[in-house]
């Protein structure tokens, strides 16, 4: 008797997620980028400080791990992992950030996962006036991963029943 297809899928997204973060948390301290944040030598001694930086290394691995997960999610939605690419990938690099510099929209692209959950990696004091710091952001970011997590096992579970 084969496993339902949505604990299956459940299962293999928890696996995925486990070895992306693993991965990530584990090759990302070893750049020189990080050697030369910690040393102050890119940006300068005054304006990173130790434990900012720490967080932007731990919170890249979060971060990474959210993003293939609500990725996932949206494949699980739409079915064919070709479609949510092709849905995705404009949406993270193009619309994003097309929301996020026009001031009539600055507001409402600032809670698109991409760009809260990219809080966490900045190490530097931020320019602007976001009203939630880079835990807040990564907080934003889990909202919409379970939101698309949620929404991928209706949807299956709904056309697999």
């Amino acid at each position: 008797m084969l496993p339902l297809r949505a604990r299956l899928e459940g299962r293999v997204e928890a696996c995925l997620q486990g070895c992306v973060g693993v991965r990530v948390v584990l090759h990302r301290p070893r750049g020189q980028l990080h050697e030369r944040l910690l040393q102050g030598g890119l940006l300068g001694a005054q304006l990173v400080q130790h434990d900012l930086v720490l967080r932007a290394v731990i919170g890249g691995g979060l971060y990474m791990t959210l993003i293939t997960v609500f990725s996932m999610g949206v494949a699980a939605m739409l079915r064919s992992p070709m479609l949510s690419l092709g849905i995705l990938m404009p949406f993270f690099f193009l619309v994003s950030n097309i929301l996020g510099a026009v001031s009539a929209t600055k507001k409402v692209g600032r809670y698109l996962p991409d760009q809260a959950g990219s809080r966490i990696l900045r190490v530097v004091p931020p320019l602007d006036d976001t009203p939630y710091g880079p835990w807040g952001g990564l907080g934003i970011m889990v909202l919409w991963v379970a939101a698309a997590l949620i929404g991928g096992y209706a949807l299956l579970k709904k056309r697999d029943a």
